[in-house]
C-alpha cells in the first residue's frame, strides 16, 4: 500500500505505466487466494490439520 500511495502523489510520468502494473498483479492475487481459501476448506471438511478459527475467517 506504501508504495501506491507513493505512486499516487508522485508527478512521475510513468505514472499510468506503473499503476497498471499494479493493477495487472490484482486478477493473480485473487486466483491465489481463492486457491488457498478452497484447500483451507478442503482441509477443514477431511479434518486433515487444525487450525485457528480466525485463520479461516479470511474475507473472500
Amino acid at each position: 500500500m506504501e508504495e501506491l500511495n507513493t505512486y499516487l502523489r508522485s508527478k512521475d510520468a510513468n505514472h499510468p505505466l506503473r499503476m497498471s502494473h499494479i493493477l495487472g498483479l490484482l486478477p493473480g492475487i485473487q486466483r491465489s487466494i481463492q486457491r488457498f481459501q478452497e484447500d483451507v476448506s478442503i482441509s477443514r471438511v477431511f479434518q486433515m490439520y487444525n487450525l485457528e478459527e480466525l485463520f479461516y475467517e479470511v474475507a473472500p
